[in-house]
Formats: C-alpha cells, sequence, structure tokens
C-alpha cells in the first residue's frame, strides 16, 4: 500500500511541475515540451487537459450542420409526400387526394385534389370497404383509372314499390257504377 500512495503521490507532483511549466511557459511551447520530456509518458496520457478554446464553436457548428440536415431531409420527404396519389372516401363520396395517408401533428399531409359524384354506398361492399380505407395509385393518372373502374362499379339502387299505407281497393269514378252516378 505504501508504494501505491508513493507512486500516486510521484504522479501527482510530476502533474504539478507541468501544470507550473505551463503557467511559466506562458505560451512557449518548447518550454513546456523540454518540461514535459522529464515525466513518464504514461503519466502525461492520463494527465488533465486545459479546455479547448474553440469546443464550443466545433459544438455549435456541428448542431447547425445536424439541423440542416434534418430540415433538409424533411423538406425533401413532405416534397415526395405530395407527388403521392391515393383515392379514399369523403363525405360520402369518392375523392381523389394528393399526399400520403399518415396523421403527423401539425403537418397536413393530404389534401383534396378531386371530388368525384360517386358515393361511396353505391359500391359493392368489399370495394366501398377499400375506398374507406384508401386506395394507393402511383400517379394522378393511375388514380383517375382507379376512379374510372370504380365508375363500372356503380350499382344503381333498385327501385321498390311503396307499400300503399290503405290495402283497401279504391274505386275511381270510372269504375263506379251508372246508378251511383244518377243518385237513384
Amino acid at each position: 500500500a505504501g508504494v501505491q500512495a508513493r507512486g500516486v503521490g510521484e504522479t501527482t507532483g510530476r502533474l504539478c511541475l507541468l501544470a507550473q511549466a505551463i503557467s511559466d511557459a506562458g505560451g512557449d511551447r518548447h518550454h513546456v515540451l523540454h518540461r514535459a520530456a522529464d515525466l513518464d509518458p504514461e503519466e502525461l496520457r492520463y494527465a488533465p487537459r486545459p479546455p479547448s478554446r474553440w469546443r464550443w464553436v466545433r459544438r455549435l457548428a456541428v448542431l447547425v450542420v445536424l439541423v440542416a440536415v434534418i430540415g433538409a431531409a424533411g423538406v425533401y420527404t413532405y416534397r415526395w409526400s405530395q407527388d403521392q396519389y391515393f383515392v379514399a372516401a369523403s363525405d360520402g363520396k369518392v375523392t381523389i387526394f394528393r399526399g400520403i395517408q399518415a396523421d403527423v401533428p401539425l403537418v397536413q399531409l393530404q389534401h383534396v385534389d378531386e371530388v368525384t359524384t360517386i358515393d361511396v354506398e353505391s359500391l359493392p361492399t368489399f370495394r366501398a370497404q377499400q375506398v374507406r380505407e384508401g386506395l394507393e395509385a402511383d400517379s394522378r393518372a393511375n388514380a383517375e383509372a382507379i376512379v374510372e373502374d370504380l365508375r363500372t362499379l356503380v350499382t344503381d339502387p333498385t327501385p321498390q314499390a311503396t307499400p300503399d299505407p290503405d290495402p283497401t281497393p279504391r274505386r275511381s269514378a270510372s269504375t263506379a257504377p251508372a246508378d251511383e252516378e244518377t243518385g237513384a
């Protein structure tokens, strides 16, 4: 234990000598290096170094570059997203949207490009569900082709006869017996 304490004491003493040499030199590197040559290189390896004057400038530069890269990536991603199209439902109508189907807080990634006259409810059940979930398109032309395909699937509601609330047959004036007309 005594040997370790003496070794630590010697290291501390030599580091103090190095610190004194640095302060005495006043910027004269040759004098500091000459004094440092007397020290053990292993001691110097672990010796504390004074903080660099320009450390904050380097950190700020790295931060600025990092923010610029993230900002550029965000702008590129947004522009890419606005070149995408999909077909989905809006207010019960089949609609072509520009953008992507994603919810990002504070960013609008989809815009209505065209609202069609096709009611979602007039489509077969499976296709209506697909439209509600959204159908991706490769381009605007592809989105229009999807809409035309959906237009061919539109089923007109079959008119159903509404039941007469009064099921008893009615007589019209032309079918009434002649004696009823004369009052006899």
